[in-house]
């Protein structure tokens, strides 16, 4: 009898072993890396950029520099990193700007996001509402730095291996650099 205890009890402690530690992935999720780093321009750190890493399918993942420039990205709440595997990476900075030539600009950024965003199947966050139409308030923003860096046509690559990642990004107000 005691030996048939001592299995049974062996038996539980082996399923309920392997039941937690099967529920301790993100079920249904897709394998995400951390990435973090940092960003300059010409030599300054860049504070206050918007650091965005585009797979060629599958969700985005982004962050924001703090004063020293250093960024960590997020895939989606609560979820840190990025999806494994090469990446388009966008920095943009926003300021404000009332300009006309910067509220044309801000709608036609969000145009060829949008458009590309979608051609990439890039899935909102589910707990951010998004506007299909943008209003324009006469108080737009536009983005301070190169357009090289920013947007769909963005010279930046980056691959994203499955341990962490510290992915640094030199930008240079000079085109030809």
């Amino acid at each position: 009898m005691t030996r048939f205890r001592i299995r049974l009890a062996c038996t539980f402690l082996f399923c309920g072993s392997a039941t937690f530690f099967s529920g301790c992935g993100r079920s249904g999720e897709p394998l995400t890396a951390k990435v973090e780093g940092t960003v300059t321009l010409d030599g300054t750190p860049v504070k206050g950029a918007t650091v965005t890493f585009a797979p060629l399918n599958g969700r985005a993942s982004s962050g924001q520099t703090n004063e020293r420039g250093e960024y960590v990205l997020t895939f989606k709440r609560g979820i840190p990193g990025a999806l494994h595997g090469k990446h388009q990476v966008k920095i943009t900075k926003f300021v404000a700007d009332n300009s006309k030539q910067a509220i044309a600009f801000a709608a036609n950024l969000h145009a060829k996001q949008k458009k590309f965003d979608e051609s990439r199947g890039f899935i909102p966050d589910e707990d951010v509402t998004v506007d299909p139409k943008p209003k324009m308030t006469g108080m737009e923003s536009a983005n301070i730095l190169p357009a090289q860096y920013g947007g769909t046509e963005s010279i930046l690559t980056a691959t994203v291996e499955p341990e962490s990642n510290v992915l640094n990004f030199t930008l240079s107000t000079d085109v030809g650099k």
